[in-house]
């Protein structure tokens, strides 16, 4: 059995093994630069993005204008995986951004669904593909209703260590990102970086962050990460 290896906060590769045949499918071939709205609210759930290379920042809007990063998606990621007919006004909130360049397919739900009925594995990694990103979700409500702004942030910072994002120890990802990942206020994060500063954890400058000490690191972060 295969089984996945989850990155809270990030995806990516789970479906880098189809590609060959879930680009066979009709799609669109897309190409967005960093900070193109790939689908905005209202738009979101019209179509499947498979990513090619990049990554896909998915948002969740918030009527009182704000928003919060709910997970970034990178090369090898289909995202969302619906369904034609939705009944909640917050599966509208969604917002699909470019972190990064993009190079994507967008699928038609219709397309979609033919291509996991034709392919059983396919079908299966989609279902194992969202019971992970539900564990996450589940994680990520326990986090924000129970963890210190320390831990929250931590989090967000030794997760994210593991992917793309970083290169030799530095994070390429802004405090902005940091504080709507983590759910707490700039103010907030600017406190976390200074404790972390002065413990000789971290080193900042704009839009990187690299970690000094990962032991360190790892142990103000909620214990099921």
């Amino acid at each position: 059995m295969h089984h996945l290896t989850m990155s809270k906060y990030y995806f990516e590769h789970d479906f880098t093994e189809f590609e060959e045949f879930i680009t066979s499918y009709p799609a669109h071939h897309k190409y967005y630069e960093k900070g193109d709205i790939i689908s905005a609210q209202s738009e979101t759930l019209k179509y499947g993005y498979y990513i090619k290379q990049g990554i896909m920042k998915l948002s969740i809007g918030h009527e009182c204008g704000k928003e919060k990063i709910a997970a970034l998606f990178g090369p090898g990621s289909f995202f969302p995986l619906g369904i034609d007919h939705h009944y909640y006004d917050m599966e509208y909130a969604m917002v699909e951004q470019a972190y990064t360049e993009v190079e994507a397919y967008e699928f038609d739900y219709r397309i979609v669904r033919t291509m996991f009925l034709e392919h059983q594995d396919l079908a299966l990694r989609m279902m194992e593909h969202y019971c992970d990103f539900t564990s996450y979700l589940f994680f990520e409500i326990a986090s924000l209703s129970g963890d210190n702004s320390v831990a929250k942030v931590c989090n967000v910072l030794y997760a994210l260590q593991n992917t793309s994002l970083c290169r030799s120890h530095v994070l390429h990802i802004s405090q902005d990102d940091v504080m709507e990942l983590s759910g707490i206020s700039k103010i907030q994060v600017a406190r976390v970086y200074q404790t972390l500063r002065g413990e000789h954890i971290i080193q900042t400058s704009r839009g990187r962050i690299q970690i000094l000490d990962q032991d360190k690191l790892r142990s103000y972060c909620t214990y099921e990460l």
